[in-house]
Order: structure tokens, then C-alpha cells, then sequence
């Protein structure tokens, strides 16, 4: 869990060995993440049509706020990690507090409502691609944390707090991943 989650960052951030982020997991959509980010910093957000990654960190960097970004070897295994230690709040600079069960447990905010997903097009699509990243983020947290109802009550900006179910986590760490 701790490493640098972002990559095509500029200069130092951009270094294997830095942490340059601190605050709450922002999950979301990209439009939806840069949208909160851009709003975080103060700035004015338009239309955002660029896949470009770089645009993504250069807008994130600094608004207070943890992501993944990574493209040259990301796959499904590494967003996994990366949700499962957001979960249990160990990545850099994330937000922690131990839950009523003792547990871990990180700050995880949303850019978009979960309750607003859309699972249409999950049966219109081949595979899985960029735009089913969300919906399987969400049903992670909804399936592994004790109060994943919660997940569907939070709004943009609130903070979602995962109570890992020890069972249900242990039937899912028995999958490779």
C-alpha cells in the first residue's frame, strides 16, 4: 500500500519513491474526479473531453485529495489493491481512524453519488473497459465493508468510512487477484 499511486506526474511527484498525495480517496468517473478536484483548488471547470492522463494529475496534484493513476501497468489486480488498502486507510496521507471493531479504516470521498450509477451499459459492453472502473469500486465497498449500505446515503464530499467485514474479506482475499 505504500507506494506512489500516481504516475505522468512532473518532476519529483512523478518519482517512484515520492508520496506526493495526502487527503481522502476520491473515487468516481474521470470527468466527475477532475470536476472535484478543479472545484477543490478553486478553479473553473468546463467541458473536459482529454483521456489524457496527464490532465487528470496535473488537475488532482495538490487539491487535497488520493487517486490512482496509473496506465502503463495498471490492470483489474491493481485497482483491487488499491481499493482494498484505500479501505483499510493505508495509503500515503490518507485520512485514518480505527473503527468501532478495533479495525483501520481510511476516509474514501465520492465525486459522483453512488446511489446516481448507472449499470446499463455494463450489459452493453464487451469487457470490461475504463467506465465499469467505478461501479466495480463501489460494489467492492458495498460487498466488503460491514455498513456498504452507507455507500448509497453519501453524496459528493462526504466521507465514507468502510467497516471491513474480517468474513467476507476472507471468502475474497481466498481469489487470486
Amino acid at each position: 500500500c505504500d507506494k506512489n499511486w500516481i504516475e505522468n506526474a512532473g518532476g519529483k511527484n512523478g518519482h517512484p519513491n515520492a508520496r506526493p498525495l495526502k487527503g481522502p480517496v476520491l473515487l468516481g468517473y474521470d470527468t466527475t474526479i477532475v470536476e472535484q478536484c478543479m472545484l477543490a483548488k478553486g478553479l473553473a471547470f468546463g467541458k473536459w473531453r482529454s483521456p489524457d492522463m496527464r490532465v487528470i494529475v496535473d488537475s488532482c496534484s495538490g487539491a487535497g485529495f488520493n487517486f490512482i493513476r496509473v496506465n502503463h501497468h495498471w490492470d483489474y489486480c491493481l485497482q483491487v489493491q488499491y481499493i482494498i488498502c484505500a479501505m483499510q486507510g493505508k495509503l500515503p496521507g490518507q485520512p485514518q481512524r480505527t473503527s468501532a471493531a478495533g479495525q483501520p479504516t481510511g476516509e474514501i470521498q465520492f465525486a459522483m453519488p453512488p446511489r446516481e450509477l448507472r449499470l446499463e451499459h455494463l450489459w452493453n459492453e464487451p469487457a470490461f473497459t475504463f467506465s465499469s472502473i467505478f461501479i466495480h469500486e463501489v460494489a467492492m465497498l458495498a460487498v466488503l465493508c460491514k455498513n456498504g449500505r452507507e455507500v448509497f446515503e453519501k453524496g459528493v464530499g462526504e466521507s465514507f468510512w468502510c467497516e471491513l467485514d474480517p468474513t467476507t474479506y476472507a471468502e475474497f482475499a481466498r481469489y487470486p487477484h
